[in-house]
């Protein structure tokens, strides 16, 4: 059996494209990877067919790079506290290294991996593959992830989000799209004081940028709300934008200027937009607004009003899309 060592990051990278890369017909290829980071598709060039065993830890394995992995034919699941990094094909070898998915590893991030290479048939990958234990992942796993690195980036003020803006029909056709919840307002309640308190504590702030109030248990931390302004008289929509939930707290019923009896819930946004995490798409467009507030007059204001969760529905979902199709 002949083993090569890989002595540096650009010997392993180069050996990962040789491993799995343009595959063979019929060969099977997996990679066993903590974490895949942003830039992971660089890595991972042909991702149709290739199974991915990965850690879904905050911070380092990108939510979003799992969705476009999956969404080119990639089959991938979830292993908590999984560290290993081997990649592995019927056909071509198997590498076994310290190196992530990630360009930290691979790329520009420079660090000073290693590894070694093994001919085919020298790693039982089915093993390594029961070791890890994976679990298929879920819609409720995505959304904890999404949250979860959400919060996570927020507190990283020098990180600036990366990556185009997505629009809404992006979003729609992704597999385990990001959740995001409905916020309608009408009226003028002002933000509370325990959430003014939470900002100037947590942040350094008199007040948040932005806030709205909602029953209790319907908004978590780390997860993004479209706000938007339904009007009482005429039941006109509009001032569409996104707001982050980075504070969510009760009301206290003695804040009159902030309490409301059906919703003593507020959820608060602290800093500026350009300090978070890139929203679920872009809602400023004028095609999404248009398409958006011929939805919720399509699906009715009154049936909106009643939704519990807050989230939006499959139906109101399907004619955004409907309608953006059609204005574009």
């Amino acid at each position: 059996m002949k083993i090569d060592v890989l002595y540096t990051s650009n010997q392993i990278f180069k050996k990962i494209r040789e491993v799995i890369g343009k595959p063979d017909s019929g060969g099977r290829r997996v990679v066993l990877v903590a974490y895949l980071g942003v830039d992971a598709e660089t890595y991972l060039t042909y991702p149709k067919g290739l199974e991915i065993i990965c850690n879904p830890q905050p911070g380092a394995t990108d939510p979003e790079v799992i969705r476009k992995l999956k969404k080119r034919g990639a089959k991938v699941r979830f292993s908590d506290r999984l560290h290993m990094k081997v990649y592995w094909s019927e056909t071509r070898g198997c590498i076994i290294t310290s190196a992530n998915a990630s360009a930290n590893a691979l790329g520009k991030g420079d660090l000073k991996e290693a590894g070694i290479y093994l001919p085919p048939g020298e790693v039982d990958i089915d093993r390594l593959i029961n070791y890890a234990d994976p679990e298929d992942i879920t819609d409720k796993k995505m959304d904890k992830l999404d949250r979860e690195t959400n919060l996570f980036d927020a507190k990283q003020p020098s990180k600036t989000p990366k990556g185009k803006d997505k629009d809404f029909l992006s979003w729609y056709n992704y597999p385990h799209k990001m959740v995001w919840k409905l916020g309608w307002w009408g009226g003028n309640a002002e933000a509370a004081k325990s959430t003014k308190e939470e900002c100037k504590k947590g942040y350094g702030r008199s007040e948040p940028v932005d806030w709205n109030n909602f029953p209790k248990g319907v908004i978590k931390k780390g997860e993004w709300i479209l706000n938007f302004e339904i009007n009482e008289e005429n039941e006109k929509i509009g001032k569409e934008e996104w707001m982050f939930a980075d504070i969510v707290l009760p009301v206290h019923p003695d804040d009159k200027k902030a309490f409301e009896k059906d919703y003593p819930y507020q959820a608060a946004q602290a800093q500026p937009s350009r300090s978070y995490p890139k929203p679920p798409f872009k809602c400023n467009s004028p095609d999404f607004r248009k398409a958006f507030r011929e939805a919720i007059k399509q699906f009715g204001i009154a049936k909106i009003k009643r939704i519990e969760s807050f989230k939006p529905p499959k139906g109101l979902l399907f004619k955004i899309a409907e309608n953006m199709e059609r204005v574009r």
